[in-house]
C-alpha cells in the first residue's frame, strides 16, 4: 500500500507528525510519501478534492456542531465527501430530538457509529492551556474551559497606596 500525504508548508508540528506517522506506517509495510504545499494550495486541492490523504486538525469541542458540519453528508463543509446514511441519521435524531432522553439516544447512536465506521483517522488529541493575566478576578467553573466565562471577567482593584 502506498499515498500520499497532503501537509501545509511552514507548520513545523504537522510536518512532525507526518513524519513520525510515516515512520509507524513503513514499520508495518505502508508507504507514505509527504507532499508538502503552501498554504493556498492545501486549501485549494483540498477544496477540489486533489489529494489522497491530508494531514489536518479538527477542534471538535464537546458537541455535534462541528462534527456535523465536517461529517454529515449534505452538509457544504464536507469536503471530504464523507457518506455515511447512518451517521447523517444519527445527526439528523440530533437536530431533532425533544427531549434530553432522546439527544443522549442519538448522540450515543453518533458515537458509536464513528467508532464503527469512523469519517477519518484520528492520531492525536491536542489538549489546551489558557495564562491569563493576573490583573483579572477570572471566573471559573469545574468543566468548562475558561474562555466561555469572559464576560464575568472583571479588573482586580489596583494595590492601594499607603502612607
Amino acid at each position: 500500500l502506498h499515498f500520499t500525504c497532503l501537509i501545509p508548508e511552514n507548520f513545523a508540528l504537522w510536518e512532525r507528525i507526518g513524519l513520525m506517522v510515516q515512520r509507524d506506517f513503513a514499520e508495518v509495510g505502508v508507504d507514505m510519501r509527504l507532499e508538502t504545499v503552501s498554504f493556498d494550495e492545501f486549501n485549494r486541492r483540498i477544496g477540489a478534492g486533489d489529494y489522497e490523504a491530508v494531514l489536518n486538525e479538527f477542534v471538535i469541542g464537546n458537541n455535534t456542531t462541528r462534527p456535523f458540519t465536517f461529517w454529515y453528508s449534505q452538509s457544504r463543509r464536507n469536503l471530504w465527501g464523507y457518506r455515511n446514511p447512518a451517521m447523517d441519521a444519527a445527526f439528523d435524531r440530533i437536530r431533532h430530538a425533544s427531549t434530553d432522553s432522546e439527544y443522549r439516544a442519538a448522540f450515543r447512536t453518533f458515537q458509536l457509529e464513528g467508532l464503527d465506521n469512523p469519517p477519518a483517522v484520528f492520531l492525536a488529541i491536542g489538549e489546551v492551556s489558557r495564562a491569563v493575566s493576573k490583573r483579572f478576578q477570572v471566573v471559573s467553573r469545574p468543566g468548562v474551559d475558561v474562555f466561555q466565562t469572559i464576560a464575568e471577567w472583571r479588573l482586580t482593584e489596583p494595590a492601594r497606596a499607603t502612607n
